[in-house]
């Protein structure tokens, strides 16, 4: 009894400081989002006086927000995808900055990467290093208008991460998979609806299912 005894106490204090190194590692990690988000909040979004982009996704949004969809038609209604002018109705909705907005999509994008290597990279520091890299890439810094690209970056990020995702736990259980799988088909979806070559996207998807 006292031998296993012992043994449970050893087993409480691995879990114990397994526990306390992802805590360390998630703290590193919401530490980082929370500098990435300060970062970016120096800087402003701005919309040009341009009828077929920033103008265009404004005057869709102001629609959706209205509730008459994307409006009155007419040769520019669906010129460009809808996805970005709902974005910008539903953080106008939800008082959340547009700017915030984007940028909280490419965290979500960030931390999915680094969720979807797990199986295979077994260290925390890997895993966070590599959304260190990811979070701070600094194509996401160069937005300053009101555009797709907003959403555009972040949508390509999240599904080569659930591309990623679904194809190292493909012999994984279905509840797992689906999720994955379902994130694909999200970012997909929102990928197909923001710009109209999206199309290039495709060789990967059917590279990975198949």
């Amino acid at each position: 009894m006292a031998g296993y005894h012992e043994g449970m106490v050893e087993v409480d204090e691995e879990a114990i400081g397994m526990t306390r190194r992802r805590v360390k590692w998630l703290l590193v990690v919401v530490a980082l989002s929370l500098l990435r988000l300060c970062l970016a909040s120096g800087q402003t979004l701005t919309a040009l006086y341009a009828p077929h982009d920033d103008g265009l996704f404004l005057k869709l949004a102001e629609h959706i927000i209205a509730g008459r969809w994307l409006g009155p038609f007419d040769n520019l209604t669906l010129a460009k995808g809808p996805f970005y002018p709902l974005w910008i109705a539903a953080s106008f909705i939800a008082g959340v900055p547009l700017q915030l907005s984007e940028n909280l999509l490419y965290i979500a994008g960030c931390v999915a990467v680094m969720l979807a290597l797990t199986p295979v990279v077994r260290s925390a520091a890997v895993l966070v290093a590599i959304y260190a890299v990811l979070l701070f890439n600094p194509i996401m810094f160069s937005i300053t208008r009101i555009l797709r690209e907003g959403v555009y970056i972040p949508l390509t990020l999240l599904l080569a991460a659930c591309l990623i995702g679904v194809f190292l736990r493909r012999r994984s259980a279905l509840r797992s998979l689906a999720l994955w799988a379902g994130g694909a088909g999200l970012a997909l979806s929102g990928m197909w609806l923001t710009r109209g070559e999206s199309l290039w996207i495709l060789p990967a998807v059917v590279f990975i299912l198949a």
